[in-house]
């Protein structure tokens, strides 16, 4: 059918419709997918606000990643097997959301696998939102140092364990899949 019909003396020429396959229309229309295409620092910064690793990656041509200088914790880490690197997010710090993740560690030019936290240790009490970095094989005093932590993926969020148990089991989960996860690095 065509788009406009001709009377006798119109000399306009038919236009044929225009097809496009639901895919193709589809990808004129998908505002969401159109914003997501062009990076800005706003766009990066939810999206690393809201976990989402990959996207931020992709964007920033590199993993998200802080860069700060080792200090004291509470030392709670070594007695359960899992010594940490802890590293304060300063106020108004652009930060993952509470949760556990694999990460890529570098310290004095070595790249170390870590499993790093970001929360407030919600199974022990008085603890205050902070980063802790587990570096897998890595055995040093590094405080005052700095340390690069590269995050690769979410494991998971933070959660309450009932007891330092159920943490440690869980933290070895954690590894495993961590080591799994840098296999592919």
């Amino acid at each position: 059918t065509n788009m406009r019909s001709k009377s006798a003396d119109d000399k306009s020429t038919t236009i044929p419709p225009i097809k496009f396959s639901l895919e193709e229309a589809m990808e004129y229309i998908r505002d969401d997918e159109y914003l997501e295409i062009t990076p800005s620092s706003l766009r990066i910064r939810k999206l690393i606000l809201a976990g989402n690793l990959a996207k931020a990656e992709e964007f920033l041509g590199r993993p998200f990643t802080v860069l700060g200088r080792v200090r004291h914790g509470d030392q709670r880490g070594r007695t359960i097997g899992y010594p940490t690197a802890n590293l304060d997010i300063p106020e108004g710090r652009v930060m993952l959301p509470n949760g556990v993740y694999a990460a890529e560690t570098i310290y004095d030019g070595q790249h170390y696998t870590g499993l790093a936290n970001i929360g407030d240790n919600p199974t022990f009490e008085g603890c205050y939102r902070r980063l802790e970095v587990h570096i897998l094989g890595f055995q040093g005093d590094i405080y005052d140092q700095l340390l690069e932590v590269r995050f690769r993926a979410q494991l998971r969020d933070e959660i309450k364990f009932p007891g330092v148990g159920a943490l440690v089991a869980q933290m070895h989960k954690d590894e495993a899949q961590t080591r799994q996860l840098a296999a592919r690095w």
